[in-house]
């Protein structure tokens, strides 16, 4: 009983995110070089855009680096430095290949449960939210 339960579970989860899955197939295939040109260039990007970029760290499994928020002197998580060296190393052919043939079914539990909080914040992480800052 448990293990239905658990497999039950799972299912809905999948149905869940293969819509989503699907969406993001269809925009990669309409992202262009030039768009990844214009996101790599920015000194100060749109939240939408260090958010979605933060999501593609987090699924190549690259770690942030450390800097010091202005507000608290706080060291907090810096994803746009780790997202800037991303861009910078792979350029944009190669981190479109990358995301086009990203292994979708080889994703680890841990990177699952620290992607999901983002994924399923509509309110800043949804296709319509970010289109309105960056067409990347």
């Amino acid at each position: 009983a448990e293990c239905e339960s658990i497999k039950a579970s799972a299912e809905a989860d999948l149905a869940k995110a293969l819509p989503a899955l699907d969406e993001a197939v269809k925009s990669l295939s309409k992202l262009k070089k030039d768009q990844i040109v214009e996101i790599k260039a920015l000194k100060k990007p749109p939240a939408g855009v260090k958010l979605v970029l933060k999501a593609v760290c987090i699924m190549f499994e690259i770690k942030p680096g450390k800097t010091t928020d202005p507000d608290s002197g706080q060291k907090v998580d810096d994803w746009w430095g780790a997202s800037q060296k991303l861009l910078n190393d792979l350029g944009p052919d190669k981190l479109k290949a990358r995301l086009v043939d990203f292994d979708k079914d080889s994703i680890k539990e841990a990177t699952v449960k620290v992607i999901d909080p983002i994924c399923d914040d509509k309110e800043t992480f949804s296709p319509e939210v970010i289109a309105k800052v960056s067409v990347a």
